[in-house]
């Protein structure tokens, strides 16, 4: 059986810690139609939040248990004040997004399931939303956002969960 991203990711981020009086991280995965969903059934508890938007991936048929994926991740949080960006970065961005990020690359290197080079691409996207855009994958609700892209080869291997509980360097 081959790897199947969405599973090992939902594994891995299951270990994030808490991110202050925001709580742990939730992540989910899809297209624009399903996070909208997930943001109306949600009740607003939805943040911060992890979304895949994208999960382009190659197989090897001859290594099944290694699948290397080009992902994107929107990490968002909602901020309901209106505010200038040297507010946002103070609030959003230094309390929530940037440390939530920065747990995510802890993750990844220590997990014992992902081999990557660890270059990100990162975009900072405050007031990401559809009221803001016509792009896709835009949120019905206003948040500021971290998009955050890489290739990652994930295995089928087991997850090094001793490490990951001892992470001392967790923000």
């Amino acid at each position: 059986m081959s790897v199947v991203v969405e599973e090992r990711l939902t594994e891995l981020f299951s270990f994030l810690p808490e991110i202050g009086e925001w709580g742990k991280p939730k992540y989910y995965f899809g297209d624009d139609k399903e996070i909208n969903s997930l943001i109306k059934v949600s009740g607003g508890n939805i943040y911060p939040l992890i979304y895949q938007t994208s999960n382009r991936f190659n197989e090897n048929a001859k290594n099944p248990n290694v699948v290397e994926a080009d992902l994107t991740f929107v990490l968002a949080v909602q901020n309901t004040v209106p505010m200038f960006n040297s507010n946002r970065w103070a609030t959003s961005y230094r309390n929530v997004l940037r440390p939530l990020y920065e747990n995510i690359k802890i993750l990844f290197s220590k997990a014992n399931i992902i081999v990557s080079d660890f270059e990100y691409q990162v975009d900072t996207t405050p007031n990401y939303s559809e009221t803001e855009s016509k792009e896709k994958n835009k949120f019905i609700d206003i948040v500021d956002a971290l998009v955050v892209s890489v290739t990652l080869k994930i295995t089928s291997g087991c997850i090094n969960t001793v490490a990951l509980n001892n992470e001392k360097i967790w923000h």
